[in-house]
């Protein structure tokens, strides 16, 4: 890393909600900015979106070809813990040196992805957590598949009566370049194609599945090469250095052997392999949605053990398993914070809704009708090494060794590298 990066991560790291817990950016260093900076580079703006920062993107070139490699759990503090032992990796950084910015909070994929995806804040867009609570439905929904946790049935909301486009209420980004004459295509792993998550956010991309990272960047060579010519957005989601880490945590060595297949791949089977003619006006940006936090042994609180906790709650707690949402039975907020101090004293820190909200932590913007029945009243945010869940089927195991959707520098602090193809 250089002086510039060096001086960035100081800054960001100086801006904290409260020791240990910094602030999500959102106006020019964070990831909420990178759908505008896309669009300016391919020719065209996203209304009312701000770019990112000269000190996170200093192009001034336009290009033809965006593409944009989302590695799933890659935090700023593994590119950094890694840099010296993976030798593709340390190329790449010395060549192109990434720059930190933040992701957005809750830190974690659905909330993030719907950000990319769509140029708005999480505030404007109501993605708040891995599950959330939908008023319309009178349920708990996982966000990645969108069914609801407790369906007896194998069915999305969808296949309830409510539609995709009306869930999100706003156009894709997708669908806004489509509109500048802009073509898009997604990249992502066969099971993920045509999942809930994908329905919402990836309208308006032709959609393209693969099997494994190498044929990943096959793939994506194969799709430059049969739409030369086109002006086009090129999104390619990886997600298995996030599947390394909630397993094997994301200091470990299995970790790190995903980050070293990954970017060896990216080298031999894409950057190595990519005709000089498919380089001309095109660029590759990498980056996250996140990173992960480390779990300690015995630091997960399984919510639902603890009778005098949930007596409080009206539903289970939603949310993350670093960041949960608490909606809470009239008058026991007090209850509710009291408990949790007297049990685990500082390991989880209650903030009200409202105070989460005033502070900005979910992103500026007009906010999402009906944002705070989804959010509810309290929220938990969990020290590192901690984590909350609730097992919304029977006989499940909370076993991760990494988690996030925290505002730890782990899980908020993000890589984007920015590689001209052409040089």
């Amino acid at each position: 890393m250089n002086g510039i990066q060096d001086e960035l991560e100081t800054e960001l790291k100086s801006h904290t909600v409260f020791a240990g817990n910094l602030r999500p950016n959102y106006s020019g260093v964070g990831l909420s900015n990178l759908p505008a900076t896309i669009a300016s580079h391919l020719g065209c703006r996203i209304p009312g979106a701000s770019t990112l920062s000269r000190k996170v993107d200093d192009f001034d070139a336009d290009y033809s070809t965006v593409i944009l490699l989302l590695v799933d759990g890659m935090g700023w503090n593994l590119i950094k813990s890694l840099a010296k032992g993976n030798r593709y990796l340390a190329d790449l950084s010395n060549k192109f040196p990434p720059s930190p910015m933040t992701t957005v909070f809750p830190s974690t994929t659905s909330t993030a992805i719907t950000t990319l995806s769509t140029g708005r804040s999480p505030s404007e867009h109501g993605i708040v957590g891995y599950t959330m609570f939908v008023k319309e439905l009178g349920t708990i929904v996982n966000m990645l598949d969108f069914k609801a946790v407790n369906s007896p049935k194998d069915e999305t909301i969808f296949e309830k009566g409510i539609q995709p486009e009306e869930f999100l209420g706003i156009p894709t980004f997708y669908q806004l370049l489509s509109r500048e004459g802009i073509q898009s295509f997604v990249l992502t792993k066969n099971y993920i194609l045509g999942s809930g998550l994908s329905k919402i956010t990836h309208a308006g991309a032709h959609q393209n599945g693969y099997v494994d990272v190498g044929d990943m960047f096959v793939l994506l060579r194969k799709l430059l090469e049969s739409n030369r010519g086109l002006r086009k957005y090129v999104f390619v989601y990886w997600p298995s250095v996030d599947t390394a880490s909630h397993a094997f945590g994301p200091w470990s060595e299995e970790t790190a052997a995903e980050m070293r297949s990954l970017f060896f791949s990216l080298q031999e089977e894409f950057l190595g392999k990519l005709p000089g003619q498919l380089r001309k006006d095109t660029v590759l940006l990498i980056t996250a949605d996140h990173g992960q936090s480390q779990i300690v042994d015995g630091g997960a609180f399984d919510a639902s053990t603890d009778k005098e906790f949930m007596d409080m709650l009206i539903m289970p707690p939603t949310g993350d398993s670093r960041t949960a949402f608490l909606h809470v039975k009239e008058g026991r907020k007090g209850n509710v914070e009291e408990h949790l101090k007297k049990k685990f004293g500082r390991s989880y820190s209650c903030m009200d809704i409202d105070n989460a909200i005033d502070l900005d932590l979910l992103g500026p913007g007009t906010r999402k009708k009906g944002l705070v029945d989804r959010l509810g009243d309290l929220m938990i945010l969990t020290e590192p090494g901690r984590s909350i869940f609730y097992p919304f089927k029977p006989n499940s195991v909370y076993n991760q060794r990494g988690a996030h959707s925290g505002l730890t520098e782990d899980e908020l602090i993000i890589p984007l590298f920015k590689i001209p193809l052409s040089t």
